[in-house]
């Protein structure tokens, strides 16, 4: 994939950071906003029977359906070269975090 695939995937996962989010809110007219950050780990199958379907339902679905299977197969192998440091029993287990925003109008 191309660097604007990889940024069209990416753009699915941008998120404001806590500060933010507040600063969005409170213009916004919500009052009493408070930010708790929270922690968590997705456990994810074996690459290989996850990464294509996942693909196939984000904004880059197009671009990977046009690529010829030995590519789609050489991407599903990057992606989990790139997932090994996270390889746990048969599957990956990913860090992520979110910033979840409680307030009242």
């Amino acid at each position: 994939m191309d660097a604007e695939t990889a940024t069209r995937y990416r753009a699915s996962r941008v998120v404001p950071e806590a500060e933010e989010l507040h600063r969005l809110l409170v213009d916004a007219g919500f009052h009493g906003v408070q930010m708790c950050p929270h922690v968590m780990t997705i456990r994810l199958p074996p690459v290989e029977a996850f990464v294509l379907c996942h693909l196939a339902a984000t904004p880059v679905a197009g671009t990977v359906a046009a690529l010829r299977e030995e590519q789609r197969a050489t991407l599903a192998a990057q992606v989990g070269r790139a997932l090994q440091p996270y390889a746990a029993g048969e599957g990956v287990e990913v860090p992520d975090e979110a910033n979840i925003a409680m307030a009242h109008t």
